[in-house]
Protein backbone atom coordinates (compact mmCIF):
# COMPACT_ATOMS: atom_id res chain seq x y z
CA UNK A 1 0.00 0.00 0.00
CA UNK A 2 3.01 2.12 0.09
CA UNK A 3 3.34 2.47 -3.47
CA UNK A 4 0.29 4.27 -3.25
CA UNK A 5 2.06 6.91 -2.66
CA UNK A 6 6.01 6.48 -2.98
CA UNK A 7 7.44 4.45 -5.96
CA UNK A 8 10.37 4.06 -6.51
CA UNK A 9 12.53 5.32 -9.84
CA UNK A 10 14.26 3.64 -12.20
CA UNK A 11 17.63 5.04 -10.48
CA UNK A 12 16.49 3.02 -7.47
CA UNK A 13 15.27 5.84 -5.24
CA UNK A 14 12.22 6.71 -3.16
CA UNK A 15 10.14 9.22 -4.60
CA UNK A 16 6.29 11.08 -4.15
CA UNK A 17 3.98 9.30 -6.65
CA UNK A 18 3.13 12.55 -8.92
CA UNK A 19 1.30 10.31 -11.07
CA UNK A 20 -1.15 8.52 -8.27
CA UNK A 21 -2.14 12.11 -7.49
CA UNK A 22 -2.10 13.69 -10.37
CA UNK A 23 -4.46 11.48 -12.63
CA UNK A 24 -6.92 11.27 -9.67
CA UNK A 25 -7.01 14.92 -9.70
CA UNK A 26 -7.67 14.88 -13.09
CA UNK A 27 -10.53 12.42 -12.81
CA UNK A 28 -12.05 14.65 -10.14
CA UNK A 29 -11.62 18.14 -12.52
CA UNK A 30 -12.87 15.86 -15.68
CA UNK A 31 -15.72 14.62 -12.75
CA UNK A 32 -16.38 18.59 -12.08
CA UNK A 33 -17.02 19.75 -15.93
CA UNK A 34 -18.94 16.65 -16.14
CA UNK A 35 -21.55 16.98 -12.82
CA UNK A 36 -21.19 20.94 -12.43
CA UNK A 37 -23.59 20.88 -9.14
CA UNK A 38 -20.57 18.97 -7.13
CA UNK A 39 -17.79 21.32 -7.17
CA UNK A 40 -17.45 22.18 -3.29
CA UNK A 41 -14.01 21.58 -2.30
CA UNK A 42 -14.94 18.98 0.31
CA UNK A 43 -16.87 16.87 -2.26
CA UNK A 44 -13.36 17.05 -4.35
CA UNK A 45 -11.76 16.14 -1.67
CA UNK A 46 -13.80 13.36 -0.85
CA UNK A 47 -13.96 11.92 -4.57
CA UNK A 48 -9.85 12.28 -4.41
CA UNK A 49 -9.91 10.06 -1.64
CA UNK A 50 -12.37 7.66 -2.54
CA UNK A 51 -10.28 7.29 -5.55
CA UNK A 52 -7.31 6.80 -3.48
CA UNK A 53 -8.71 4.25 -1.28
CA UNK A 54 -10.22 2.20 -4.26
CA UNK A 55 -6.98 2.50 -6.03
CA UNK A 56 -5.24 0.97 -2.57
CA UNK A 57 -7.52 -1.73 -2.17
CA UNK A 58 -7.43 -2.63 -6.20
CA UNK A 59 -3.11 -2.90 -4.96
CA UNK A 60 -4.07 -5.12 -2.47
CA UNK A 61 -6.78 -6.86 -4.33
CA UNK A 62 -3.65 -7.80 -7.18
CA UNK A 63 -1.30 -8.59 -4.74
CA UNK A 64 -3.12 -11.37 -3.20
CA UNK A 65 -5.53 -12.64 -5.27
CA UNK A 66 -3.68 -15.57 -6.43
CA UNK A 67 -2.80 -16.73 -2.86
CA UNK A 68 -6.82 -16.84 -2.60
CA UNK A 69 -7.79 -18.07 -5.55
CA UNK A 70 -5.61 -21.46 -4.95
CA UNK A 71 -7.09 -21.76 -1.26
CA UNK A 72 -10.28 -21.95 -2.64
CA UNK A 73 -9.72 -24.22 -5.19
CA UNK A 74 -7.78 -26.64 -3.10
CA UNK A 75 -10.53 -25.93 -0.88
CA UNK A 76 -13.41 -26.80 -3.50
CA UNK A 77 -10.66 -29.77 -4.93
CA UNK A 78 -11.19 -31.43 -1.12
CA UNK A 79 -14.87 -31.12 -1.02
CA UNK A 80 -15.69 -32.39 -4.52
CA UNK A 81 -13.33 -35.58 -4.07
CA UNK A 82 -15.54 -35.96 -0.67
CA UNK A 83 -12.62 -35.12 1.67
Amino acid sequence: MSRLVVIRTDSGHNTFNFAEFGGNAAAVAVSNAWYPDTRTVSDNVEKLAIQLATDAFSNVLKEFWPDVKRRLRKRHQQISAGY
